[in-house]
């Protein structure tokens, strides 16, 4: 079984890229791919950890899309890329939203420590979190640390912040889908649209996004996803798995992977199969062997 969806503590995972890989062979899988939120930093030493204890890498990476005034109300979009390698643009991509993240933590921070009085400090998470100090890091660093008892209070707390007017408004972070996808294929990755009915969109809504997306180069969706809610998490499989067939997309799947828990990786149970992988691997060796013949072409054109 495979999972081509996990994060480290570069962004809002809670253990190291080699401790990710570590935990992927613990739990027996035969190939892992890290995918953490807007930076490729961790990229080295999962695929240093991952050589030295034989599972099959796959680097990737996981880009917020913008949601502010989307036309149909998403409430988010997230833009997997497998088999990436760092380039300056994700580079580019990392700083910009690291930025907007790390600018309204720090606001955050301060007014909870102000109206709340819990000690919190955005200077403390960087010990544990090496990239973007993003909500989801927020909310792991307050429970590992306990200022909360559960992951989802971080939320709450900053919507009452929000809504008393002691907190300005959280900004949408991301980029445009657009140039996610860009930034993807020009690391040499596959864009794959990530969790699909996380963005909350009916389901002719998204698949119409779904199309407009592929018009932008979107090369797969990820299908298999677990962490659905375990009551309509194989309907939600289903469709998307239909969805890919009609619209020609590749497959993919993961866990989400951020943290051991008692339910367990796939917390739904159901694996996602290795054939998932191995359909990939083969469209990429057809893509590269198209891509060799037009260069080819190309370079005949100009010598004729």
């Amino acid at each position: 079984m495979i999972d081509l969806h996990n994060h480290s503590n570069y962004s809002d995972g809670l253990y190291e890229p080699s401790k990710v890989i570590e935990n992927a062979v613990r739990d027996g899988l035969s190939a892992v791919a890290l995918c953490d939120h807007d930076c490729t930093w961790g990229l080295a030493e999962a695929k240093r950890k991952a050589a030295e204890l034989g599972i099959d890498f796959v680097p990737g990476v996981e880009l917020t899309v913008n949601v502010d005034g989307d036309k149909d109300r998403a409430a988010e979009i997230h833009m997997l890329g497998l088999f990436v390698e760092p380039t300056s643009h994700l580079e580019d991509i990392h700083a910009r939203v690291k930025q907007e993240k790390d600018a309204f933590s720090y606001d955050l921070a301060a007014a909870i420590r102000k109206n709340l009085g819990i000690p919190v400090e955005v200077d403390d998470m960087r010990r544990q979190f090496h990239g973007a100090i993003s909500m989801g890091a927020f909310g792991e660093y307050m429970v590992q640390h306990g200022m909360i008892e559960k992951f989802s209070d971080r939320k709450k707390m900053t919507n009452q912040l929000i809504a008393e007017g002691k907190l300005p408004p959280k900004p949408e972070f991301g980029i445009s889908a657009a140039e996610a996808i860009e930034a993807i294929h020009g690391a040499g990755g596959y864009a794959i649209l990530a969790h699909p009915f996380r963005t909350k969109l009916p389901e002719q809504t998204l698949f119409e996004r779904i199309k407009e997306y592929k018009a932008m180069g979107l090369d797969g969706l990820e299908c298999f996803y677990k962490k659905y809610d375990k009551e309509d998490e194989a309907d939600k499989i289903k469709k998307s798995l239909q969805m890919a067939t009609i619209l020609g997309l590749l497959i993919s799947g993961g866990s989400d992977y951020h943290r051991d828990s008692s339910k367990g990786r796939f917390k739904n149970g159901g694996d996602i199969p290795d054939q998932v992988l191995a359909d990939l691997k083969e469209a990429r060796v057809v893509r590269d062997a198209e891509y060799q013949k037009r260069l080819i072409a190309s370079y005949a054109r100009v010598h004729e």
